[in-house]
């Protein structure tokens, strides 16, 4: 369905997430979002914005085999987790 989000429509997509400068090409392509194109200006963390999105849909997020790798795939540096751990 090429109106729907991805992540609606059941795919791991992490688009929610993302700084979206990128004009959604994957999504607008039916490819599911990496966030290659980096955070947003107004999440923190932007793999714990896409854990809290999946966490939200219950138990489908339990299924996901690399909940760090997706959620942290381009900015686990940049993230709070490791900030607290270095600390």
């Amino acid at each position: 369905d090429g109106e729907r989000c991805l992540f609606e429509q059941a795919y791991t997509c992490v688009g929610m997430a993302t700084r979206a400068g990128c004009g959604a090409v994957c999504p607008s392509a039916n490819v599911p979002c990496r966030r290659c194109y980096g955070k947003t200006d107004v999440v923190l963390d932007q793999g714990a914005a896409a854990a809290n999105a999946y966490a939200a849909t219950g138990d489908a997020a339990l299924r996901l085999p690399d909940k760090l790798g997706l959620f942290y795939r381009f900015s686990m540096a940049a993230g709070l987790i490791p900030k607290k751990i270095y600390k």
